[in-house]
């Protein structure tokens, strides 16, 4: 079974909705078929920059909205040697 794992780029331009593309491929995914994963530093790195912005508050629905279908796991040390 393949796993998308995201990173906060692409979730970024998700959250943006800039992209017909990737807005179409990312609401096609059918997430009881393929997990959907990001990272806990992922999310990290979306609250900092929704923390950052001129509408925190704002920001961080989209973050709720965009992460809704996607399990966030943890960084263990195997990963980062993996890659």
């Amino acid at each position: 079974m393949v796993t998308l794992a995201f990173d906060s780029s692409t979730l970024i331009e998700v959250m943006r909705g800039r992209d017909a593309k990737v807005q179409s491929a990312f609401m096609m995914l059918d997430v009881s078929r393929t997990p959907v994963v990001a990272s806990v530093l992922v999310l990290h790195e979306l609250l900092s920059g929704a923390a950052s912005s001129g509408n925190p508050t704002g920001e961080r629905g989209k973050i709720e909205r965009v992460l809704s279908e996607v399990d966030i796991i943890p960084l263990i040390e195997e990963d980062v040697e993996a890659t």
